[in-house]
């Protein structure tokens, strides 16, 4: 019986490192992919979408190249 206790100990550890990992990894990407736009490439991708005006965009474009 002692052994079946440590074998479920070792595998529950295993698991829980696993699933860490894989939680780390997934988050790792999310935020690379996050970090790879530019704030002109999601403006530009926002005025195509329609979400802004003409002159909104204009606005905020001239805003982020004056920085």
């Amino acid at each position: 019986m002692m052994i079946v206790f440590w074998l479920a100990v070792i595998a529950g550890v295993v698991f829980l490192i696993r699933y860490l990992m894989r939680n780390n990894a997934q988050q790792n990407n999310y935020e690379r992919d996050q970090g790879d736009e530019s704030a002109l490439d999601i403006l530009e991708k926002r005025y195509a979408n329609g979400e802004l005006t003409r002159e909104e965009y204009l606005e905020m474009k001239s805003d982020i190249e004056g920085r």
